[in-house]
């Protein structure tokens, strides 16, 4: 189990973490999500999550501490003026033409 969440920025309106892989951002069934844990290394009774990772994924998180804090930050996702990246890392080179990019990704040969 996670005891706690590292935080890389507190604001007095929203919170920054490193969400780490393989746990939930809400409780499920058998543990515990990030929520309840950071809200109890926090000390405050709820925040609002302003944008999502699958529970696979590790990376950073932005969660706000009020209702006009998200509201704010959801705005703000929606006309693109905050940007997400992701990058996959793997231990083996895919093959010539494997693989798919969806939505609004470009190709990159980083």
């Amino acid at each position: 189990m996670l005891d706690s969440i590292e935080v890389l920025f507190d604001h007095p309106d929203f919170v920054v973490i490193n969400k780490p892989n393989n746990i939930a951002v809400q409780n499920e069934s058998h543990q515990s999500g990030i929520l309840p844990i950071l809200c109890q290394q926090l000390q405050v009774e709820k925040l609002w999550l302003v944008h999502r990772l699958d529970k696979v994924t590790s990376g950073i998180l932005i969660l706000a501490k009020h209702s006009q804090a998200a509201a704010i930050f959801g705005q703000l996702f929606e006309e693109k003026q905050i940007e997400k990246y992701y990058l996959a890392i793997s231990s083996k080179k895919p093959k010539k033409k494997q693989g798919a990019i969806k939505g609004g990704m470009k190709k990159s040969q980083r």
